[in-house]
């Protein structure tokens, strides 16, 4: 509630009283402990302590889950997005892309995501052929699926990525994060910290 009305300091009160509570607290369900570290995560701006509880929260998901699991992917993805500077990015989403093709082929919005993101991640660090390596599997791992469906919003934002790349201009402006999908854009709320995504 607080978060919708843009009062983010309460937002970061009322989240860490909820983590503090669960900790506390014997009859909490686990999973909704988790979604309080990821929800006081994704407004605490301190970039380390935003790692940590990143950490904590994937950890935890991870033992009550499995690696795989979906929430869990879409964790690691949030930790990528949420990461302090473009090399921790990096480093995450280069070991969670190939993980995701391996190990759960049908999961192609979330695969796309990843290599999106991979793709602007190098990009942003000027490694041209590893940046159109990245954004040419987003668009080969959409291709045949419908228009409307996610994973088609990340190749079409990896295609405009490309040709920016390719006429050489320096640090392209990040697609509108309104191309992201609820399952992926879990950091997109407002009073967010920065990410790596907005700065320059």
């Amino acid at each position: 509630m607080h978060l919708a009305t843009g009062d983010r300091p309460r937002a970061i009160e009322a989240f860490t009283r909820a983590v503090a509570e669960a900790d506390r607290a014997a009859d909490v369900d686990p999973i909704e402990r988790t979604n309080y570290l990821a929800s006081l995560a994704s407004v605490t701006a301190d970039p380390q302590r935003r790692q940590a509880l990143l950490a904590r929260n994937e950890a935890e998901l991870t033992a009550l889950l499995g690696p795989m699991h979906p929430r869990v992917l879409s964790r690691r993805l949030l930790r990528a997005r949420l990461a302090p500077d473009l090399a921790a990015a990096r480093e995450n989403l280069q070991a969670l892309c190939p993980a995701l093709r391996e190990r759960t082929p049908d999961d192609v919005e979330r695969y796309a995501a990843c290599t999106y993101m991979l793709g602007h991640v190098e990009v942003r660090l000027g490694r041209a052929a590893e940046a159109g390596a990245a954004l040419a599997e987003t668009r080969r791992s959409a291709a045949g699926l419908p228009a409307d469906h996610h994973p088609q919003l990340f190749a079409r934002g990896a295609e405009a990525l490309a040709a920016e790349l390719a006429g050489s201009t320096p640090k392209p402006s990040p697609p509108s994060t309104r191309a992201w999908p609820r399952s992926v854009a879990t950091a997109t709320v407002r009073g967010s910290p920065p990410s790596w995504r907005s700065s320059s």
